[in-house]
């Protein structure tokens, strides 16, 4: 119990810190000139382009500053400069999606991927992952089985062909989540240390059984969470007025959430022997 217990300490310690607010705001306004990119004109997509540069010009600074300390600080990081235009950039953001998974484990696998695609294009090599989604790229979609790119958050073949046929047919393009946590793999009891925006730091137990129930046990308090989802971004639920967020990797848990009063908090555990 004991070895266990130091541990999860050791394995939260560099968990703990806080994602940087303002790469999270920058972040978001990233993605937000993204969310219907293929039905932007050329002119507006040259539009969210000139706002790129300033936007990857300030993340270069942090970089450089040293100012990115959590795993989704770097996916992020990676985010902004794989919307780059040379190979430096393209080549940072691979490095820093890389570093995401160094940080926090299975972190940044999709952006990883995209970024080494992005990398062999520009230096006039077929893709190797087909994460640039047009027919004018070159696509060794015979290199990766299915299985390796299941691995690295990546669609199949085939529904990278029915991603192309709804872009051409200007319809909703499906973005499936390759990642999706499965329920079998959350199953048992977990041990958390929850660290507040504070940095008061408490223990919980969250107990997952598809056909039962969940249940979080905190301070001695057992609560059944609600607006439960599962997506290619892991756990999402509800308890009273936080909402939480989990990723697995194996017998670890990593996560955060928001709490009451405002600021977000980290989530660290590991399975409890015996528990599956």
């Amino acid at each position: 119990m004991l070895a266990r217990m130091l541990l999860l300490v050791s394995f939260a310690l560099p968990l703990f810190a806080q994602s940087n607010a303002e790469l999270a705001r920058i972040y978001d306004e990233d993605q937000r000139d993204r969310a219907d990119w293929f039905h932007l004109t050329k002119k507006q997509q040259r539009m969210v382009a000139r706002r790129d540069a300033p936007r990857r010009a300030r993340v270069g600074e942090m970089v450089r500053g040293g100012v990115l300390k959590t795993g989704e600080d770097f996916e992020r990081a990676s985010f902004i400069f794989q919307h780059g235009d040379k190979l430096d950039d393209y080549v940072m953001a691979h490095v820093l999606a890389m570093t995401a998974s160094a940080v926090e484990p299975f972190r940044g696998r999709w952006i990883s991927a995209a970024t080494f695609d992005r990398m062999l294009y520009f230096t006039h090599r077929p893709q190797v992952f087909g994460l640039g989604l047009s027919d004018k790229l070159r696509f060794d979609k015979e290199l990766l089985s299915d299985s390796i790119r299941e691995l690295n958050c990546v669609p199949s073949v085939a529904v990278r062909e029915r991603q192309l046929r709804e872009i051409a047919e200007k319809k909703t393009v499906t973005i499936p989540g390759p990642c999706n946590a499965q329920p079998e793999l959350w199953k048992g009891k977990w041990g958390l240390t929850l660290r507040s925006p504070d940095g008061a730091l408490s223990q919980a137990t969250f107990e997952f059984d598809p056909e039962s129930g969940v249940v979080l046990t905190e301070a001695g308090r057992a609560m059944e969470p609600d607006q439960m989802t599962m997506d290619d971004r892991g756990l999402r639920f509800q308890v009273g007025e936080r909402s939480f967020q989990l990723r697995i990797n194996g017998e670890e848990m990593t996560g955060s959430f928001s709490a009451a009063g405002g600021g977000t908090g980290r989530v660290v555990g590991l399975m409890a022997r015996g528990a599956k």
